[in-house]
């Protein structure tokens, strides 16, 4: 039987091993870096140097993979590297989803080493770079042998490339602003997240501010935190008129709501004005006491104006009602282009308006006023480069229909 020699490490062809330390090795440069600058936000650089850094980027792949036949050439545009660039650039993104980003005053170390800005951080850029470097290879070692099958292969990298691209190099391009407007207010300008002041293409005015919310919800409870809950586990039970709940082996009815009311006296009395409350009139039985009345009484969310109120069954539990939570809230504006066009919108959450090449956001309200907010807090968003990474989903998707249709065919 012949003996199996192990090849020595970093010895060509490269493999796995080598491709994963390398791969492991650039971000971890990228971590020193940081944690010696202290967590300095490095980001990349924005326009025109950016797109001159593309040119210069695609000159010099294309040089080495047409004009320098070096080994290294050829282990960028392997599945061992291409798997780890990949995978070294997946964990970056799983870290961005279950860090908090830009949160200040954080865990001095995560910060130092650049976890509370991942895509401002150099570890995360390099990572993007021998990403981009692998998937330019790839693709170039593809053209060479160009045929109908590569055709697809090419599209589906290429849109790759693309969306990456745009979301790195586009990345510094990217303008966030955001504003807090009062009914009647009109503005041509809003603040970045250092509270600089920039100026808007066009003026926009807050017209009006509505919200709607949910019925409130009553709760039960021993203690302080203990929540007593239904047979299906359910602790919250929405308040509304003749609605009735069995909530451990206590029944609750509710006997009248009020949705905008104030106190008076020991009941309340409905009041459709700002600082109005909600209030429900409850009956509550004992069903292990041969269903007897044991308590009732008015509980009450509270609001900017009046005190919350509880109802108390004995010394330790008692019943009462949270805060009506949003529903919908819209901004009614109105906005002032250049040219001396007006034109009436509305904003709601997840319905942003686009004026000249801006998305505006419903972002927020005053959350101490709750529903009965004057203030709406929008969010501004210019991304030049979200149009190049539409293209580039587009060549993704082309590519696969392509590859589909082509298999078909086989």
């Amino acid at each position: 039987m012949s003996e199996i020699t192990k090849k020595p490490l970093f010895v060509f062809p490269w493999r796995f091993t080598e491709s994963f330390i390398i791969a492991f090795f650039i971000p971890a440069v990228g971590f020193i870096i940081e944690y010696l600058s202290k967590g300095a936000y490095f980001g990349m650089l924005s326009f025109p140097y950016n797109v001159s850094l593309f040119i210069v980027w695609i000159i010099i792949i294309s040089v080495f993979h047409f004009f320098l036949k070096f080994d290294y050439v050829y282990w960028l545009s392997s599945t061992p590297a291409a798997i780890a660039a990949v995978s070294v650039y997946a964990i970056q993104v799983l870290l961005l989803g279950f860090i908090p980003q830009e949160v200040k005053d954080s865990n001095i170390i995560i910060q130092k080493l650049g976890l509370t800005h991942i895509t401002q951080s150099l570890q995360f850029i390099f990572s993007v770079f021998f990403l981009l470097i692998v998937l330019s290879f790839t693709i170039l070692k593809r053209i060479k042998s160009f045929n109908k099958r590569n055709f697809g292969f090419f599209l589906n990298h290429f849109g790759l490339l693309v969306i990456i691209v745009a979301g790195s190099f586009g990345a510094s391009d990217k303008t966030v602003l955001s504003l807090n407007m009062q009914e009647g207010d009109k503005l041509g300008i809003a603040f970045d997240n250092k509270y600089q002041h920039h100026k808007l293409p066009f003026k926009i005015e807050l017209v009006d501010f509505i919200m709607e919310t949910y019925n409130p919800e009553l709760m039960m409870c021993r203690g302080k935190s203990k929540f007593i809950s239904d047979k299906d586990g359910k602790t919250l039970f929405k308040v509304d008129n003749l609605l009735r709940y069995t909530i451990g082996h206590y029944e609750v009815f509710i006997n009248k709501y009020l949705k905008s009311c104030k106190p008076s006296g020991s009941e309340y009395v409905p009041l459709d004005y700002m600082g109005a409350t909600s209030a429900a009139n409850i009956d509550v039985f004992d069903k292990e006491k041969n269903n007897i009345k044991i308590a009732s009484g008015w509980i009450s969310c509270g609001s900017i104006i009046f005190n919350s109120q509880i109802l108390p069954i004995d010394t330790n539990l008692i019943i009462g009602m949270n805060e009506p939570q949003p529903k919908k809230y819209i901004s009614k504006v109105r906005i002032y282009h250049k040219d001396g066009k007006v034109e009436n919108e509305t904003i709601e959450v997840n319905k942003p308006l686009k004026v000249d090449g801006w998305y505006i956001y419903q972002s927020g309200y005053d959350n101490e006023m709750g529903r009965w907010s004057t203030v709406s807090v929008l969010e501004f968003v210019n991304d030049p480069w979200l149009y190049v990474v539409y293209i580039g989903i587009f060549f993704l998707m082309a590519g696969a229909c392509f590859m589909i249709w082509y298999d078909k065919l086989k």
